[in-house]
């Protein structure tokens, strides 16, 4: 520390005889400021990084890809449909290969929370447990072929013949990305007509998900969803 300290004084009074030095460690400073800048390459995103702005940098981005999955998601076209658990598709850590994950719809839940009791779902941590559950449902387990459950949807009048038809259309690599679709999942269906407290929670399966022979990870899916859909509906 005081050999610093020595050498630091030795510094401040060497200008006078050594010019160079000084100019030398002007640049140093200088470099070292746009050096701690520079990691966000355009000097005033560093500067608005120190303030709350990287929430309005990083957050809309993700709200905007958010946003443009309705006019993709045919949830959004059936009435009182909500999504609890959504299977999606992410890059694995060893092999580098899409590998299936099976996660919860936070989003879609806070939306049925909020229709059975406005200002019950704040966020992720602030839920008011005590007032929902003051609301009683009567749950419904609903699970077969795809033409079984639109038949059923069908019968409730959830959907029009636009969207029947596209629950029906395979979704292979062809259709499943160029048109609306209603990705497997597990879903909760709050009928508009029902006031007796009646909810179906909808097992839609991926394709082939009740042939013989299916690959495994279909398989593995097809009994993690079916775990959380109460026996009812079987077709």
């Amino acid at each position: 520390m005081d050999s610093d300290a020595a050498s630091d004084t030795t510094m401040q009074t060497a200008p006078s005889r050594l010019p160079p030095p000084p100019r030398s460690s002007q640049p140093q400073t200088q470099a070292a400021h746009s050096t701690a800048l520079e990691p966000p390459k355009p000097s005033p995103n560093a500067t608005r990084a120190s303030s709350p702005v990287p929430m309005e940098v990083d957050e809309p981005a993700v709200e905007e890809s958010v946003a443009s999955a309705p006019s993709f998601d045919l949830l959004d076209r059936i009435p009182g449909m909500y999504r609890l658990l959504d299977l999606v598709q992410e890059r694995g850590s060893g092999s580098g290969g899409m590998v299936d994950k099976i996660i919860i719809a936070q989003a879609s839940i806070q939306a049925f929370a909020n229709k059975v009791h406005p200002g019950s779902y704040r966020s992720d941590i602030q839920v008011d447990f005590k007032t929902l559950d003051q609301h009683v449902i009567k749950p419904r387990g609903i699970y077969g072929s795809a033409s079984t459950i639109v038949d059923f949807l069908d019968k409730l009048d959830c959907m029009d013949d636009e969207v029947r038809s596209l629950m029906l259309r395979r979704r292979d690599e062809s259709s499943g990305v160029t048109c609306p679709t209603l990705r497997p999942g597990l879903y909760l269906l709050s009928p508009l007509s029902d006031n007796t407290g009646m909810v179906y929670i909808i097992f839609w399966p991926e394709d082939g998900t009740w042939q013989d022979g299916v690959i495994s990870s279909v398989s593995r899916n097809r009994v993690t969803f079916m775990r959380f859909c109460p026996t009812g509906l079987e077709g």
